[in-house]
This record gives C-alpha cells, sequence and structure tokens, in this order.
C-alpha cells in the first residue's frame, strides 16, 4: 500500500527528531516559563502534564 496524501513520513520510515533541536525547543519553553516566574518544578508539572 502507498503512502496517504501529505502524508510526511519517507518511504523508509518515520524520520527521528534532531536531539539538538529537541533541546533548543525545551531550553526556549523552560526560558518562556521563568519569565513567566515558573520554577524547575512548575515547568516540569507542566511538561508532565503536557505529555498525558
Amino acid at each position: 500500500m502507498g503512502q496517504a496524501p501529505g502524508s510526511r513520513h519517507s518511504p523508509s520510515g518515520p524520520k527521528r527528531p534532531d536531539p539538538a533541536q529537541l533541546a533548543r525547543l525545551a531550553w526556549d519553553f523552560a526560558s518562556a516559563a521563568r519569565a513567566l516566574g515558573a520554577d524547575t518544578e512548575a515547568i516540569l508539572t507542566a511538561v508532565r502534564k503536557a505529555l498525558d
């Protein structure tokens, strides 16, 4: 079977995320959260809730 139109996966399978890009996204999020007054525990709680 072929891929659905608009599929973002290559024929060889899904692309793995770039660890450096993920780290940068996490850093950006944490930085913005800290600017709002969040501490480390609040940031981790928010991330855990987002993953549920």
